[in-house]
């Protein structure tokens, strides 16, 4: 694990996945298909567990400027200034296997 600090808070347009981690490509496709790709967007992912302890996945896309519209009503959330810990994977692609297919 890694530690990222963020300096200041920051806005961001998210998709929470229906599941986790089957719902996890879903919600990043969803995501990139109404935001689409901008240089200067931060684009990660963020879990947590909840009250029940099930993990909620959210793919995160961070506002270009703080008031951006919202036109298509997407969740909002606002990323809080800090160190968090973090796993950065470069050239990211997803592949998923059904359980019968992994190596172990």
């Amino acid at each position: 694990m890694e530690y990222f600090n963020l300096q200041t808070d920051s806005n961001a347009f998210c998709v929470t996945a229906n599941t986790f981690p089957d719902g996890v490509l879903e919600a990043h496709q969803e995501l990139h298909s109404i935001v689409g790709y901008n240089s200067n967007r931060i684009y990660l992912g963020v879990s947590y567990r909840n009250t029940n302890g099930c993990i909620i996945y959210k793919a995160v896309a961070t506002k270009l400027f703080p008031n951006e519209k919202n036109e298509h009503k997407m969740e909002h959330i606002t990323l809080k200034k800090g160190t968090y810990r973090c796993k950065k994977v470069n050239n990211f692609k997803i592949l998923f296997l059904n359980s019968n297919e992994l190596p172990f």
